[in-house]
């Protein structure tokens, strides 16, 4: 099997309600809590996409999630 395309997007449950209060027009701040290399990532998509945030910053690095998306 090969990889034929690869996405980088920041989700969860906070993010994504963020995100769709946004498409419906309300104001909305994303809040959590974020660290190392993958916390600065995350603020990186997000300042990106525009999207307004107040996260707090941590020592512990942020998870990450794989999906991996297979076609016969």
């Amino acid at each position: 099997m090969q990889v034929k395309e690869v996405r980088n997007t920041v989700g969860r449950k906070g993010l994504n309600v963020s995100r769709v209060a946004e498409l419906l027009g309300e104001q909305a701040t994303a809040l959590g809590f974020v660290g190392g290399y993958n916390g600065s990532y995350v603020l990186d998509l997000l300042e990106k996409q525009g999207m307004k945030h107040q996260f707090t910053r941590i020592a512990a690095e942020t998870r990450s999630c794989i999906n991996i998306q297979t076609a016969y």
